[in-house]
């Protein structure tokens, strides 16, 4: 990879009148033939900080288009928490990530899920959605139970990094 390196430092800090951010991160769209995914992290299903105990920590190899939950109400999916690298490959490139994260990597994007109310509503795929969190608060949401306890929110202010290659 060499020169083709990019190391990402995030710092942050929320206003006062923030509560907390759901996520902090990077998300990219790249052409859909980025198909192929490996990884270190928990898997194989989607895991979350306080979400994961239905995973183990190991490489999985997977497709973009086999990691998207079906949810009959489109919303946030697909999320691998606790990620040392993740590789996403067309077959004559890939992008590498390093460091510790979370990731989704799915045939839609965070706007096309939460505009649509039913997964029908969902366009036809035209790329693929690469999202890259220094941290990723917890699922719960008060919608059907508790509150999302404090320890699973993202931090009110933080420093993380990871290295993106691309080769």
């Amino acid at each position: 990879f060499g020169e083709n390196a990019l190391s990402v430092v995030l710092e942050y800090k929320c206003e006062k009148y923030v509560d907390y951010l759901p996520r902090i991160g990077l998300e990219t769209s790249l052409d859909k033939s980025f198909e192929r995914v490996s990884y270190y992290g928990f898997g194989p299903y989607e895991s979350y900080i306080d979400r994961r105990i239905s995973c183990i920590k190991d490489v999985f190899v997977d497709t973009v288009s086999n990691m998207e939950v079906n949810y009959v109400k489109p919303q946030e999916n697909g999320s691998h928490y606790g990620t040392n690298w993740l590789e996403l490959s067309n077959g004559e490139n890939s992008i590498r990530v390093e460091g510790d994260f979370s990731f989704s990597a799915l045939p839609h994007g965070t706007k096309e899920y939460a505009s649509a109310l039913h997964d029908w509503e969902l366009p036809k795929r035209h790329s693929t959605h690469l999202c890259i969190d220094y941290f990723m608060a917890g699922v719960g949401s008060n919608s059907c139970g508790p509150a999302l306890d404090n320890k699973w929110r993202t931090p009110i202010e933080g420093k993380g990094e990871f290295t993106i290659l691309i080769k």
